[in-house]
């Protein structure tokens, strides 16, 4: 009965240990270091996509598919998955000192003492050393009393860290889907000069066999041929140059994907889209909990001033408590009659240690100092990104119409310059090759604004965030296979193509 007399008080004062207060008030909540301003300077139209998968809004099927196999195969979004597995499992293990420790040994041995020897009257006596046995089992506890909270703290720490884990996992998926998206838009610009090109090098090369034809007709001068033609070889340059870039934007996007470079990913589609409605940004303090990067910084505070909490703690007196239970005896048969246990706890607390502990407060104190700083940068970015995207739209829609009116002008002066040529005027094909360059300029600059817009637009969806990142679920663990006692042979391949291979 008196060993559940001592478990009863064992188990009352680590009861009473848990709901002890912490030495240091932690805000769970901690404002970044700066007041988010009311307003941005365009609000967007209301109602218009800004926080769902953003990407659906381009109208493409096939690249909603390229993003979904991203989130699902890419091998860096996989690192910050397993990262968040280790987060959670150094939570676990922070969370274990809340609890005893508990471990379980047994012993058997058998002994003999040596013989004594002693003199008795004058006479030498000797007694036999003895055999004996000895049979051990027993569980021994060891359980610290976290009065002052520096267990809980370092638990309540690596929560915060686990949390900011996941907010680093969707800060990847973030960028992973802006990055998907960006190469699929290169491949489609690509695409689109080079059907540009192609449409520019056919009617060079009609241009050319017109100006051929005019100086067999003693109309033209032979230079006119071969600068003619000439402007033939330099747009079949740049369309070896286009077809080069789209090869290797399609080979990044394979990379993105998590295959191998030599596996095609590219587009079935060879025209832009247009950027969908400007979306309702809201407003710029929507950011602290949108930004999936601001969450990290926001945990990694929180985890810092519990990690101070922890620090405080230490230079409080450690109450411990050890004891075992079990059985002990020197006959098997006598071994379960022989029941022995024993507690005790201690006390002990540090009365100089060259001020290491003060100083360990003090490098906590400049932790959270510096998280804050970070935490108020990172909305300060956070801030920009918004702010510089929409200026640059407003801007590049200007952008557009200037190329747009560039272009028109372009074609009425390649019309009116091929009119004076053929009508014979002096240096009538100077004046028509220099509008003609000047319109496949043209041409392809007003292809290259439209794309800046629609990059633009993705900036602003990475920069606004969204709460589809939360809804990421945590992939499968796939364990890797057991290695076999001995290695299986390699199947047997030809060495030589079957019909029909290697062509």
């Amino acid at each position: 009965m008196s060993f559940f007399r001592h478990s009863a008080v064992v188990g009352g004062l680590v009861a009473l240990s848990l709901p002890a207060c912490l030495v240091h008030s932690v805000e769970r909540e901690p404002k970044p270091p700066l007041e988010a301003p009311e307003k941005f300077s365009e609000a967007g139209e209301q109602g218009a996509a800004a926080h769902g998968r953003w990407w659906s809004t381009l109208g493409d099927k096939e690249l909603e598919g390229l993003v979904e196999r991203a989130l699902a195969h890419n091998f860096q979004l996989r690192q910050s998955w397993a990262r968040l597995r280790q987060s959670r499992a150094v939570a676990r293990a922070a969370a274990a000192g809340l609890f005893p420790n508990l471990d379980v040994t047994t012993s058997a041995g058998r002994s003999k003492s040596a013989p004594r020897i002693f003199n008795l009257g004058g006479t030498e006596q000797t007694i036999p050393g003895s055999e004996t046995n000895s049979f051990n089992a027993s569980i021994p506890l060891s359980y610290e009393l976290d009065v002052w909270g520096r267990v809980r703290s370092g638990w309540f720490a690596a929560q915060e860290d686990e949390l900011a884990a996941r907010a680093d996992v969707e800060t990847a998926a973030l960028t992973l889907a802006a990055n998907v998206t960006e190469r699929w838009l290169d491949l489609l610009e690509q695409r689109a000069l080079l059907r540009l090109v192609g449409q520019q090098l056919k009617h060079a090369a009609a241009f050319r066999d017109l100006v051929a034809l005019r100086f067999t007709g003693a109309q033209g001068a032979l230079s006119d041929v071969y600068q003619q033609e000439q402007q033939v070889q330099q747009l079949e340059a740049q369309k070896v140059a286009l077809d080069t870039a789209e090869a290797l934007a399609d080979k990044q996007l394979s990379v993105l994907l998590g295959a191998a470079p030599n596996v095609r990913a590219r587009a079935a589609r060879e025209v832009l889209p247009e950027p969908p409605p400007l979306p309702d940004v809201g407003v710029p303090a929507r950011l602290l909990n949108d930004r999936p990067d601001l969450r990290l910084l926001r945990h990694r505070v929180v985890a810092a001033d519990y990690r101070l909490g922890q620090a405080i703690a230490a230079r409080f007196p450690t109450l411990q408590l050890t004891g075992s239970i079990g059985f002990s005896a020197t006959a098997l048969a006598q071994f379960f009659d022989s029941f022995v246990w024993s507690f005790l706890g201690s006390l002990s607390a540090n009365l100089w240690d060259g001020g290491r502990r003060g100083a360990e407060v003090e490098r906590a104190e400049a932790v959270i100092d510096d998280t804050l700083a970070a935490y108020g940068q990172a909305l300060l970015g956070a801030l920009y990104d918004v702010e510089a995207t929409l200026v640059q739209e407003r801007q590049q829609r200007a952008r557009i119409r200037l190329a747009e009116e560039q272009l028109a002008t372009a074609n009425k002066t390649v019309e009116a310059a091929k009119l004076r040529y053929e009508a014979g005027v002096a240096e009538g094909y100077l004046t028509a090759l220099t509008a003609i360059l000047s319109q496949q300029g043209a041409d392809r600059s007003l292809l290259t604004e439209r794309r800046r817009l629609v990059s633009l637009r993705v900036q602003l969806y990475r920069a606004l965030g969204g709460a589809w990142s939360r809804e990421l679920a945590e992939p499968k663990v796939e364990r890797r296979p057991e290695p076999d006692a001995e290695p299986k042979a390699a199947p047997a391949t030809d060495a030589e193509p079957k019909d029909g291979e290697g062509a």
